[in-house]
């Protein structure tokens, strides 16, 4: 089965599910990657989790609390130490941190960017302030959209013109979110 999805970040998009032989689904795959590559779409290369993960994207709920239950139950450690590293690690906590700038968190769980893909994000925005600076010559607004190749904002259906990244601020704001990304992958 080949599935493809297209759309912007944040809505469901167009959708197909088609059934190919292994050798057809191979070809189909490329020429439709050679297609999309050819109008300027880039490959984002995932870090995909482990699958036997409890609880992960429409994992149970109940299996994954009895879980860390029965962890807190087998540690040596202080409960209120407990607590600490547990509010530390507080996936929801981390969550609301990059939602606030706009990260879509649906669209890409946090902990799957790899850190070759949050790396050029980075990359990224150190051209778009080099622009700013005039220390480089380039478009901020192409810059931008490549920054949001890489790192998935959800904008809606709102016009990419009122999130361009044209000032030391936002750049700053955007180099906290890379940050925070980072310490998440540690985290995680």
């Amino acid at each position: 089965m080949i599935w493809t999805r297209y759309g912007r970040v944040g809505n469901s998009g167009v959708t197909s599910l088609v059934p190919f032989s292994y050798e057809a689904a191979l070809k189909t795959y490329a020429k439709q990657t050679g297609a999309k590559q050819r109008k300027g779409y880039r490959e984002i290369k995932m870090a995909l989790g482990s699958k036997d993960k409890v609880g992960a994207a429409g994992g149970d709920k109940n299996a994954d609390k009895e879980m860390k239950e029965d962890e807190a139950a087998k540690s040596k450690l202080n409960v209120q130490v407990q607590e600490f590293v547990n509010f530390i690690f507080d996936k929801k906590l981390m969550e609301a941190s990059v939602v606030k700038v706009g990260y879509d968190v649906k669209k890409l769980p946090l902990g799957e960017l790899s850190n070759e893909t949050v790396l050029k994000g980075y990359q990224i925005l150190k051209k778009i302030e080099n622009v700013i600076n005039k220390v480089e010559k380039g478009s901020v607004a192409d810059l931008t959209s490549d920054f949001y190749t890489y790192i998935p904002h959800n904008f809606g259906m709102k016009k990419m013109s009122l999130f361009i990244i044209d000032t030391l601020d936002k750049v700053k704001e955007k180099i906290d979110l890379i940050q925070a990304l980072v310490d998440i992958q540690v985290a995680h």
